[in-house]
């Protein structure tokens, strides 16, 4: 349980906007949600301009964020909703129930959150208009029959982030379907347009811009395709322009969001993009957001592995975002390769890569996805991944939330029962410890040759500090080097997916092969290997738990230095580890 002290520090992180909205938002929940669904009742009167021409060049890049379901979205009219590689059955869409599956599987975060989006229904509409308008019709009333008083409102699906994420995938959806299909389906269109109205009337007076980041984007974003619907042009400018001001605020000076989870730039990035879409923007602020988005997309080349997808730090997961190369990422780009206030760089020695983490936890005010991976690293062979982070176990409150945002689950320097964080609640952290780039050595072209990070206990100098160096060498040679400020009971913990077999243990060696052919060696010149045991992580989040083999190292006299080589498997094979959706 948290001391007190902890969450007295946590509140001290707090904005007094952050603190007075939230009471306000409190307040509205209390005394107008449920006065606004009962005015939302008959929405006949109201028509939704579906074919607004900003709203139709929104649409038309968010539609991207339904391409995850492009291939199992089918299956919703049959009564099964499938996510990630996880499903839900619901039998018929009159009979679905939001909320169920977590009550059935608490790890099944991720499948109920996008069952509550609704992205499923741009592909599904788009494969088949008439079918696809008609269950996307069929679940929405039964979503909205759910509502019994406002208690009901109080349920995730219509929290304001839910109602934001689901006003843009409807919308969306309808925007793309030509006017004669829409005509067609006009009792179709008039329930969804009714559920649409709702949500719009929730949102309103919910945008949660007193939290800002993610939370401040997607649902101005939200609020700001409502007001496209109804035809509200001068309101739909002033959102363009609110959301416009969240992104410059949340994206560092080096092109990173700012809560430093690579899945959420990705969101972001795209969001970000779709406002450009939209031109909505007056001259000098499109300049601006276009600078930033260009910002953005240069940093996904130290955040995206070369599998093309993105490095599982800071509650991140494959497959929750859309493709890093729907958004501008590619094998190719020129960019640089620190992000030096996000505190990430990416080193590369041969077939061999590394993305390095040194950085703070996010932001001083919303550290809600950041992990204590002060100093961690994730590393490819080619385009396989051979070295990772546990990713994200649980986003629910728990002993697992705790163990999967800890130092101890992180491969990052560590000294046993020490951790550089107080973690209490799903997303509540209290005093914090911080890491920095110290030395950065690049080549003549500017690629990292040898870079060093540096973690401190900030405000506690009793908290050992740790350093971490990885250098490129010769003959694409990898060499992390940690060194620790104590003696005492240090390690390094290192996970590799289980498709690559530990085949040779010879005293200070280690010989991983992976199931394409590629070879990984790690022989360890200072220090010694103290356990090899079996572990667990997740590429894809809470449901998609894989083994891996966790590979401890301890230091002699406060210093632990290995270096990797390998050969990868060329041609196809190699590609083979990325997620099958």
């Amino acid at each position: 349980m948290a001391t007190v002290t902890a969450r007295f520090r946590y509140l001290a992180r707090l904005t007094p906007r952050m603190v007075s909205g939230r009471i306000l938002q409190e307040a509205r929940k209390r005394w107008l949600l449920g006065r606004v669904w009962d005015r939302s009742g008959d929405v006949s009167s109201i028509v939704l301009q579906f074919d607004n021409p900003a709203l139709v060049q929104f649409a038309s890049v968010y539609a991207l964020q339904g391409d995850r379901f492009d291939e199992t979205c089918d299956a919703v009219s049959a009564g099964t909703f499938i996510s990630n590689g996880q499903s839900y059955d619901f039998g018929a869409p009159n009979l679905a129930r939001w909320g169920a599956i977590l009550a059935e599987d608490p790890t099944q975060v991720r499948l109920e959150h996008d069952f509550a989006f609704f992205a499923f229904c741009i592909p599904l509409v788009r494969h088949d208009t008439e079918s696809g308008l008609r269950t996307t019709s069929e679940l929405v009333n039964t979503l909205d029959a759910g509502v019994t008083g406002p208690d009901s409102l109080r349920r995730f699906e219509w929290s304001p982030i839910a109602l934001a994420l689901r006003t843009m995938a409807l919308a969306t959806a309808i925007s793309l379907v030509d006017e004669r299909s829409r005509q067609r389906m006009a009792p179709e269109i008039r329930t969804i347009s009714g559920h649409l109205i709702r949500c719009g009337n929730l949102l309103r007076p919910q945008v949660e811009r007193y939290l800002g980041y993610n939370h401040a984007a997607f649902t101005e974003a939200g609020h700001l395709v409502d007001c496209l619907l109804r035809g509200l042009a001068k309101d739909a400018e002033r959102a363009a322009k609110r959301l416009a001001r969240v992104i410059w605020r949340s994206v560092l000076p080096d092109g990173t969001w700012a809560e430093r989870s690579p899945t959420y730039h990705v969101h972001m990035l795209l969001l970000t993009q779709a406002l450009i879409s939209s031109q909505l923007l007056p001259s000098s602020e499109m300049d601006r957001t276009r600078r930033v988005e260009r910002l953005m997309r240069d940093a996904l080349r130290v955040l995206v592995h070369p599998d093309g997808e993105v490095a599982i730090l800071n509650d991140a997961g494959i497959g929750d975002a859309v493709s890093p190369r729907l958004v501008g990422w590619s094998h190719d780009m020129l960019a640089a390769p620190v992000l030096a206030t996000a505190g990430y760089a990416r080193v590369e020695a041969g077939s061999l890569s590394a993305i390095f983490d040194a950085g703070p936890m996010g932001p001083r005010s919303v550290i809600g996805h950041g992990h204590a991976d002060f100093l961690s690293t994730e590393v490819c062979v080619g385009s396989t991944r051979l070295i990772v982070d546990p990713g994200v176990l649980s986003i629910s409150r728990g002993p697992l939330r705790e163990q999967t945002r800890s130092a101890a689950s992180h491969n990052g320097p560590y000294v046993d029962g020490e951790e550089p964080a107080e973690f209490f609640g799903a997303w509540r952290v209290g005093w914090s410890a911080a890491a920095e780039f110290e030395d950065v050595l690049s080549d003549s072209k500017g690629e990292v040759q040898a870079i060093t990070g540096h973690r401190s206990g900030r405000t506690r100098p009793w908290v050992a500090s740790a350093r971490r160096t990885i250098r490129r060498e010769d003959q694409g040679v990898l060499r992390i080097t940690d060194e620790w400020s104590v003696s005492r009971a240090a390690t390094s913990r290192f996970l590799i997916p289980i498709e690559w077999k530990l085949t040779s243990q010879q005293g200070h060696e280690l010989v991983f092969v992976h199931r394409n052919g590629s070879t990984a060696i790690i022989t360890v010149t200072r220090g010694q290997i103290s356990v090899i045991e079996r572990a667990r992580f997740t590429r894809g989040g809470p449901a998609a738990v894989e083994d891996a083999h966790l590979v401890a190292f301890a230091p002699t006299d406060s210093v632990l230095d290995f270096q990797i080589s390998a050969s990868p498997k060329t041609g196809r094979g190699s590609q083979n580890n990325a997620i099958t959706r």
